[in-house]
């Protein structure tokens, strides 16, 4: 009989040593399952800040050409004074036209990550775009985010700065510089859309040069071919 209790009470211990070490594996494997999750909620969190960034400059250069392409459908269609009333304005419709477009292509990235179970709301906003010289800018932005995959969630509040270089825009100034030059000269020519490749040899290097934004504004101080070196 004592034997007997003896077995029971060894069996017993087995199940109960044999529970806490299952228990024990259940939770480490949860912990390593969870730290995966993490892990690739970090991964996409490192990869939305890697593609805003290498798309700013993309999408401020095409900002900067429907800003030119504005001013050119404006002429087109009559406007005695197609350019922008001043720089402001016309860094202010180049700035909102860049939000935009980065928020569609932000929409297009949360939807591909929805696909695959994640969860992304932003805020995208430019706080300052400042001309570094006459075709490199400076852009301030704030990206605010927040990610989430199976009860994983990252946020992150963003204030960077990136430099964008101009490298080819479409022309408005000479645009409508040639087509007025061909109608002074009465050949009646209307010219052709310019596209210009920007380098630092394209401006001339003195205070009085206009910059590419300048160039956008109301010009009625400049004069044709006035402070810069169209590339042929």
């Amino acid at each position: 009989m004592y034997l007997s209790q003896t077995m029971i009470t060894l069996v017993l211990l087995l199940f109960l040593t044999g529970t806490l070490v299952y228990q024990t594996i259940d939770l480490h494997k949860e912990a390593v399952l969870n730290e995966m999750k993490a892990s690739d909620v970090d991964l996409k969190s490192s990869a939305v800040e890697h593609v805003v960034n290498n798309a700013l400059p993309k999408i401020f250069n095409k900002a900067l050409n429907d800003a030119e392409l504005y001013v050119i459908e404006r002429y087109n269609n009559g406007e005695r004074n197609p350019f922008f009333d001043n720089t402001s304005d016309a860094l202010k419709f180049i700035e909102e036209r860049a939000e935009t477009l980065t928020i569609l292509y932000l929409n297009n990235v949360s939807e591909k990550y929805s696909k695959m179970g994640y969860g992304l709301d932003y805020i995208f906003d430019i706080k300052n775009i400042t001309m570094v010289d006459g075709f490199t800018f400076k852009v301030d932005y704030v990206f605010s985010y927040d990610i989430t995959k199976d009860g994983i969630y990252k946020i992150r509040n963003i204030n960077n700065t990136t430099y964008v270089t101009v490298k080819t825009l479409v022309d408005a100034y000479h645009y409508i510089n040639s087509i007025q030059s061909d109608k002074n000269k009465k050949k009646g020519s209307k010219g052709n859309t310019t596209l210009l490749y920007i380098s630092p040899s394209t401006f001339v290097e003195d205070n009085n040069s206009p910059s590419i934004v300048d160039m956008l504004a109301n010009n009625t101080n400049l004069t044709w071919g006035y402070g810069i070196k169209p590339m042929r």
